[in-house]
């Protein structure tokens, strides 16, 4: 269960994996698109967004050069 901090939006918290952005600005008709929204968040935060805790990279690019 997520908690909300004075001034902030609630946020969609998945246990053991990450923060959705505030789900307030959104609305969904059902289930299934609440999971397709999480599943392409999930795939945008790793396949396009660069983390600068790994050096501009993203974590699927960070992870190739693991490999």
């Amino acid at each position: 269960m997520s908690r909300v901090r004075k001034y902030e939006s609630p946020r969609l918290e998945i246990p053991g994996c990450c923060v959705l952005p505030p789900v307030s600005q959104y609305y969904w008709a059902n289930i299934e698109e609440v999971q397709d929204f999480a599943t392409q968040w999930m795939y945008s935060y790793n396949h396009d967004r660069p983390n600068m805790a790994l050096g501009g990279f993203t974590p699927m690019q960070h992870l190739a050069m693991a490999a």
